[in-house]
This record gives structure tokens, C-alpha cells and sequence, in this order.
């Protein structure tokens, strides 16, 4: 039981080094990603799916709504 409470003061009063070794690891996989521009949409850990904004196709696809809006609205 004594040992949880050392636990737990250390976590209280110095966080700092419990989360040390996590912040390393984010610093040290925090360089530059390269962009995917194939794919045309991610589905994110959650399950959620986005559309990759630096893809060609979306790009295209989203210029030719945009267009298509632009002349519905002058009509």
C-alpha cells in the first residue's frame, strides 16, 4: 500500500518525470512528414473519414463545385 502512495505523490508532485520519456518520443518522431497527395481521403483511428486536401483529385473536384456553384447563383 505504501508503495501506491509513493506512486501516486510522485505522479502529484513531480509529473514531469512520468511524462519525460513521452514528450521525447514526440519530439524525436515530430520531424517533417512527407504529404501524401494520392490518396483521396483518410479514415482516422476514430473511424471518422476526411478528405485529403492535398490531393489532386480533390482539388479538382472541389474547384469544379466551387464553379458550378458560381454559375447557379448568378442564374
Amino acid at each position: 500500500m505504501s508503495k501506491i502512495l509513493q506512486i501516486l505523490a510522485k505522479a502529484i508532485l513531480r509529473p514531469a518525470t512520468l511524462i519525460k520519456g513521452t514528450v521525447n518520443d514526440i519530439n524525436d518522431h515530430g520531424g517533417q512528414q512527407e504529404i501524401n497527395t494520392k490518396d483521396k481521403f483518410f479514415v482516422n483511428p476514430d473511424g471518422s473519414i476526411s478528405l485529403n486536401p492535398n490531393s489532386e483529385a480533390v482539388q479538382k473536384a472541389f474547384a469544379a463545385n466551387i464553379e458550378k456553384l458560381k454559375s447557379n447563383s448568378k442564374e
